[in-house]
């Protein structure tokens, strides 16, 4: 067979560029639709890439031919005129469906991706031009499987171990489907559970696979993510309210952990007030001194309502405008018209364990008021009081560190 130039042939609205004696060209498929259009058979229109780009592929170190690109860019612009479609667009999008073909008939070997094209964005157009969510959904959901194994697995090279190929893997989940809702076939599954099952194999894929497909975009993007997920709502109530949906806290509940409000652990404000000093001397480019012993008593009898972000606010705000610590207390609503009580038990009330939150917190004030009263009687001796707490000097230490006072403050 000569070679040609020409790679791409179209085929629709009654017309082909080749026909039905062209097998080694155009494989068997592609003589077939060539030579049905010409014989004015209802085919819908379409384009065939020749076999040649197949052998120029491996002949010239897996690189395509330098017009194929732009060849099948106006091939796929004559088929959107013929159907009156789009290639992904929003409202009225055309849909491809993507076969392989060989010079000669190869059964079980070849590889087939439909409905390609559909995406978070044309979804609502298909929707809308066919009255039917059930059916594009259901599409959707195969061209999730098509596409994965097809070419996201088998084109990328990945070679699974026996029965870990993501096909099979979502075929099992389909399966799981059918099997917990009580339905027997595909076609028994409603919207509403093609949806979920469409979410369900997205997260799969990119489990399995690293991968993710941006809307838009026809090419496959590695990603490597860990979620970090923070509220201020027990999320499980929310579950339990239907305020929050119950497959994505599952989804996220791995690691939990409870990080208690500022009021609870104020041997933190020192180190952030430290931090968030260097942070902003760096942005306003000012030379900020330290806040005196006297500044630190005031940021730490304070009971923040609004948290850490609170503090990093009072703290922007001092090297911002300069001023005093002590008008950063009295400028806030709070300080005027809430009691510090009132803060703590709001504190409380918030948490999950408000019980616990408040032992926890009645027993760290009843060991600062003990470590005050000893070492005051100890002379400020750290050596004595600890002997006389019946504690190691160093614990003795820690303690006092954690209540965030020098010996003199204590």
């Amino acid at each position: 067979m000569a070679k040609t130039s020409k790679y791409v042939y179209l085929f629709g609205n009654k017309k082909a560029d080749g026909n039905g004696s062209m097998k080694p060209l155009l494989g068997g498929k592609g003589a077939n639709l060539a030579e049905m259009a010409s014989l004015a058979i209802p085919v819908p229109a379409g384009f065939t890439i020749t076999t040649e780009v197949c052998t120029h592929y491996y002949e010239h170190g897996r690189s395509y031919p330098a017009t194929l690109e732009t060849d099948v860019a106006r091939a796929l612009a004559r088929v959107e005129r013929i159907m009156d479609a789009k290639f992904g667009d929003a409202t009225d999008p055309l849909l491809l469906s993507v076969r392989s073909g060989a010079r000669r008939s190869m059964p079980g070997m070849m590889e087939t991706v439909l409905n390609v094209g559909l995406c978070s964005k044309t979804i609502p157009g298909l929707i809308a031009r066919t009255r039917n969510p059930r059916f594009v959904y259901d599409a959707y959901r195969r061209l999730i499987m098509m596409y994965s194994d097809v070419v996201m697995e088998k084109g990328a090279g990945i070679e699974p171990p026996e029965g870990k190929g993501i096909r099979q893997q979502l075929d099992r989940m389909l399966h799981d489907m059918k099997l917990k809702r009580g339905r027997a076939t595909d076609a028994d599954l409603t919207e509403a559970e093609l949806k979920e099952l469409v979410a369900k194999f997205k997260v799969r894929v990119r489990e399995v696979l690293g991968e993710i497909m941006r809307v838009g975009d026809t090419v496959p993007v590695k990603v490597n993510v860990r979620l970090i997920a923070a509220t201020n709502k027990n999320l499980l109530e929310e579950v339990k309210k239907g305020r929050f949906r119950e497959d994505l806290y599952y989804r996220i509940h791995v690691i939990p952990i409870h990080l208690p409000p500022l009021r609870q652990r104020r041997e933190d404000i020192p180190i952030l007030i430290g931090h968030f000093l260097k942070k902003y001397r760096s942005k306003f480019k000012k030379d900020i001194a330290d806040f005196t012993e006297q500044d630190m008593s005031l940021f730490m009898d304070y009971p923040y309502p609004g948290n850490v972000r609170e503090l990093e606010h009072m703290v922007e705000r001092f090297c911002l405008l300069g001023g005093t610590a002590e008008s950063l207390f009295g400028s806030r609503p709070e300080a005027s018209s809430r009691s510090t009580e009132d803060f703590v038990l709001a504190g409380f009330l918030a948490g999950p364990t408000p019980l616990k939150a408040a032992g926890q917190s009645a027993k760290e004030q009843a060991e600062k008021e003990i470590i005050t009263h000893v070492l005051k009687s100890c002379g400020n001796n750290f050596t004595r009081a600890a002997k006389k707490l019946q504690i190691s000097r160093v614990y003795f230490h820690e303690k006092v560190k954690k209540y965030g006072r020098s010996s003199s403050q204590v």
